[in-house]
């Protein structure tokens, strides 16, 4: 394979089965007898090993005859006719003379016209001749083209001076199919398109001149209402815990022991032994709160008690104090 690029080996009668075989994206490619000279059939081949799948229509893998990745035949010098739109796009050919369209992006107008020529006429026509329609989702795109029967194109089987479209997954070697054939006054629609659902893509011919080879398309995107999604919602925090209440202290200086009892501080003792009858000091041993057991508050209210004691107390009367009381019910400690 070193002395060319391709190389197309001719069989004699009989060595194989078939019109011919190629390898996919390489240089070689086979043919049987007679059919050696078979343009059509020398396309085909090559057209594989230039990476290109067949052209196909309905359940016929090699059913498209608008191009010559479909049937061959046995012709030496006929059809006269080209590959179809989605070889020539893979190709890159006529580049300056594709759009390319993704319906549905970003300032996409969902309604325009446009004029196609034929490939025949690229040279000297200043529109399209090749138009794809881009699916991202599907990675499954559309291929549209004016298929004039004229000149190097006079030889078509099929579709002659029609808009033709054709469906191709993105990737090189996959087969192409031919999915419309449209004259003036028809148009096809993509239901689903772009894996959509409820989306309707709809490429229609509104005329055809043949002097100039062109045709006026209209491509329309139809877009299924959708409900609006309900606005995102932030979770309901947890209702804040009402603060614990501090405790209640007992005693002045320490907290109740374990037992319920009273706690009185030592320190507190002396202030009261040194307080004299004056009401001031006297007020402020009493703003200690001195804490009582439930038990003993029970028992101040059965035992009858001197008159006016609380407020002989506050007074400042001494000979009122806590001895009167038994030890085990008003606690001390050092």
């Amino acid at each position: 394979m070193d002395i060319a690029d391709h190389v197309m080996y001719c069989l004699p009668l009989g060595a194989f089965g078939g019109v011919g075989y190629s390898i996919m994206n390489r240089g070689l490619s086979v043919y049987n007898d007679k059919l050696c000279t078979s343009v059509s059939t020398q396309m085909h081949e090559v057209g594989h090993n230039l990476n290109l799948g067949h052209s196909s229509e309905g359940t016929e893998k090699y059913g498209d005859q608008s191009g010559m990745m479909g049937y061959s035949y046995r012709s030496n010098e006929a059809p006269k006719m080209c590959y179809n739109a989605g070889k020539s796009f893979q190709f890159g050919w006529f580049r300056d003379k594709t759009s390319s369209y993704t319906p549905g992006e970003p300032g996409w107008a969902d309604d325009r016209a446009f004029n196609l020529a034929s490939i025949v006429d690229y040279d000297t026509t200043n529109h399209d001749v090749t138009v794809d329609i881009v699916q991202p989702q599907l990675q499954l795109n559309y291929y549209v083209s004016f298929n004039a029967g004229k000149e190097v194109n006079s030889g078509v089987r099929e579709g002659n001076n029609q808009v033709l479209i054709f469906q191709k997954a993105l990737i090189d070697g996959n087969d192409s199919w031919r999915v419309a054939d449209l004259a003036a006054g028809q148009s096809f629609t993509v239901s689903d398109f772009n894996g959509k659902t409820g989306d309707k893509f709809t490429i229609s011919v509104n005329s055809i001149n043949l002097g100039t080879s062109e045709a006026v398309l209209r491509m329309r995107l139809q877009r299924a209402r959708r409900p609006t999604p309900s606005p995102t919602r932030f979770p309901t925090r947890a209702p804040t815990a009402a603060p614990t209440p501090r405790p209640t202290r007992g005693a002045i200086g320490r907290n109740p022991t374990p037992d319920g009892s009273g706690v009185i501080d030592s320190s507190c003792q002396g202030a009261y032994q040194a307080c004299s009858n004056t009401a001031e000091c006297c007020a402020g041993y009493f703003c200690r709160r001195v804490w009582v057991s439930p038990m003993f508050a029970e028992q101040l209210l059965r035992t009858p008690r001197t008159p006016n004691w609380w407020d002989r107390r506050l007074r400042g009367d001494s000979t009122v104090n806590r001895l009167q009381y038994p030890e085990d019910e008003l606690a001390t400690s050092n």
